[in-house]
């Protein structure tokens, strides 16, 4: 829970640069728009900063191994699709979303612990992964941890303001928490 407390600081009081892989300049630009853009424009940047995550900046090979897992996943093969993601990790560990993709597939195979720390590894590379915080969200509601679900949809909701569901299920889970100290 510390971790997530200093993630949220962090996120809450600078505007993160682009690390490691993802060092494409267009996606400082893509979430400075997602702040003030309206929901019609929202998915077309989400969609583009999605589009850019997948991709490693200076290793072609990098990204073909990401575009296999992804195919694996979609195709329902979930270990061998972790076993691409492992690879990649393996010989790019700067490279955020292949972190992601398998906090995905362990999250998926019901390896909640392994998922969780695959986030945190996220986070470190990428502090601005909407998604890897929706993960770690769900992962604590999984897991009963209702106020660092909560903590987790915040911040992701900080970062892109028209996550679908987000404000749903902070709503839900304030309504839980009610009467319990947030």
């Amino acid at each position: 829970m510390r971790y997530l407390k200093i993630i949220i600081l962090i996120l809450t009081l600078t505007p993160a640069p682009a690390l490691a892989d993802q060092s494409n300049p267009a996606l400082n630009e893509l979430f400075q728009s997602l702040q003030v853009t309206t929901t019609s424009k929202a998915r077309d940047i989400e969609s583009k900063i999605w589009s850019l995550w997948v991709v490693h900046d200076s290793n072609p090979d990098a990204t073909g191994m990401m575009r296999l897992g992804i195919q694996m996943m979609q195709a329902n093969q979930l270990a061998e699709a972790g076993l691409v993601f492992s690879r990649l990790i393996d010989t790019q560990p700067d490279f955020a979303e292949a972190w992601n993709k398998r906090a995905t597939v362990r999250y998926m195979l019901g390896d909640h612990d392994g998922s969780k720390a695959d986030i945190v590894e996220v986070l470190e590379r990428e502090p601005r992964h909407f998604g890897a915080l929706s993960g770690l969200a769900m992962i604590h509601m999984q897991n009963g941890n209702l106020k660092g679900a909560l903590n987790a949809y915040e911040a992701a909701l900080l970062i892109n303001p028209f996550m679908l569901n987000a404000q749903t299920m902070i709503d839900a889970l304030k309504q839980k928490l009610q009467g319990q100290a947030l």
